[in-house]
């Protein structure tokens, strides 16, 4: 797969009000951070999960996200296809517990403890 591929305009991830807030206070916290990224990893019962991680370096393979909040978001490359048009929010829970929460067309299944889903073969 290559970059050459995609319209970088076609290429989405969305973030709520509060994901955005969460991001800008991680990145705030990690001044030579390049940004954020989200990717897959392969695990759990159902296939692949969600890894959301700062990017202290940018891949060759990561591709920016446009977004209207100047925030440096990028996608591995390989999880393009898994990610395209997910929505991340943040969410907070009791006991003073948050987390990131994704909203994702491309799941067509996800495992009973929800640490992994599926999607459509690419």
């Amino acid at each position: 797969m290559s970059v050459s591929h995609f319209n970088p305009n076609a290429i989405a991830i969305h973030l709520t009000t509060s994901a955005i807030a969460h991001i800008q206070k991680t990145l705030q916290q990690h001044p030579a951070a390049q940004g954020f990224r989200f990717t897959t990893k392969k695990t759990g019962c159902s296939g692949l999960s969600y890894v959301a991680e700062i990017a202290n370096t940018v891949a060759a393979t990561d591709i920016k996200v446009p977004n209207p909040d100047n925030l440096n978001i990028y996608i591995a490359e390989d999880s393009l296809a898994y990610l395209n048009g997910l929505t991340v929010d943040y969410v907070k829970k009791g006991l003073g517990q948050a987390q990131l929460t994704y909203q994702n067309p491309n799941e067509t299944a996800r495992c009973g403890c929800g640490e992994s889903f599926s999607t459509k073969k690419f």
